[in-house]
């Protein structure tokens, strides 16, 4: 009998003239694609799309419990804290899935709290303040500084304008970001160099109660217009009708030789295994590189 996996997702909640719609509605054909690769592979497949009311969603899991659950659930785009919330239902029904637990998806969906823990660990990260409330007081770092909300992901709240060179723009910036996403506001020293998506994942053999941190092959994206700040934003990675959508590329086939800045035969690095492998079960570590290197000791 093929083992019976759950394939969970969030179902799309913005109207169609939200600003994030696109990234929302993306999990959508991801679904399609996973859905017909675990068919593929002889897995009994289900599809599940978690609403508001977790009524269904908890019933079904009481119901029928799934052998695994392939967790594609992000959450819910007005509330992206409830990404937590079914890590949390799935593990107290203990129920196997894919990805990161509490632990892990609570760190990472808050970008400030990230840095406060890279930097008590020692790891070198971009100088970085946070504004609680306006009026957004002096910057106290190097110019340019660029402007994120504390708790998206998906380069949401992220654009051109993110990326302020002098106290105006920053302040406008600022009010912007705190007025969509609410508060705190991260505003970080801006890196300007290559980019790159290393995923992690962990393997574990439980008769030997043995952990592993591996790499998969990193991709690199591409900034061809100069003309414009080398970020991925969110129009770079969701708005195909945008210039920054063709001029930043993905490309999949990284060249980084031995002795240059990023050395992959170090990665993913002993210092991020020893703050990350306790809490990661798989995630993709998106980075910037200036001309050292910056990430690894």
């Amino acid at each position: 009998m093929p083992a019976r996996l759950l394939l969970l997702y969030n179902q799309p909640v913005l109207p169609a003239d939200h600003p994030d719609f696109a990234s929302e509605r993306d999990v959508l054909d991801t679904v399609e694609k996973i859905d017909a690769i675990l068919r593929g592979g002889g897995f009994a497949v289900e599809r599940f799309g978690v609403g508001l009311d977790l009524s269904p969603f908890i019933d079904r899991l009481k119901r029928q419990p799934p052998d695994a659950v392939f967790n594609l659930f992000e959450g819910f785009a007005d509330r992206p804290v409830t990404e937590t919330t079914i890590a949390g239902i799935l593990d107290w029904f203990g129920i196997p899935f894919t990805g990161n637990g509490v632990e892990a998806l609570t760190l990472a969906r808050d970008k400030l709290r990230t840095k406060y823990l890279l930097h008590g660990a020692g790891l070198p990260t971009a100088p970085f303040f946070s504004v609680d409330r306006l009026p957004c007081p002096p910057c106290r770092i190097d110019w340019p500084v660029i402007v994120k909300p504390t708790g998206q992901d998906a380069s949401v709240g992220i654009e051109q304008a993110s990326v302020a060179t002098d106290q105006r723009a920053l302040e406008a910036q600022v009010a912007k970001v705190m007025d969509n996403y609410g508060s705190p506001v991260l505003v970080e020293k801006f890196i300007r160099g290559r980019e790159f998506f290393l995923p992690l994942f962990e393997e574990y053999w439980p008769d030997r109660n043995r952990r592993e941190l591996r790499t998969l092959p990193p991709s690199e994206i591409l900034f061809n217009d100069p003309s414009l700040w080398p970020i991925y934003s969110y129009a770079a990675k969701w708005t195909e009708s945008s210039p920054e959508f063709g001029a930043t590329p993905e490309q999949l086939a990284v060249d980084v030789r031995p002795g240059s800045p990023i050395d992959w035969r170090e990665s993913p690095g002993r210092s991020i295994k020893r703050w990350a492998a306790g809490t990661m079960r798989g995630w993709i570590f998106e980075f910037r590189t200036m001309a050292i290197r910056l990430f690894w000791n």
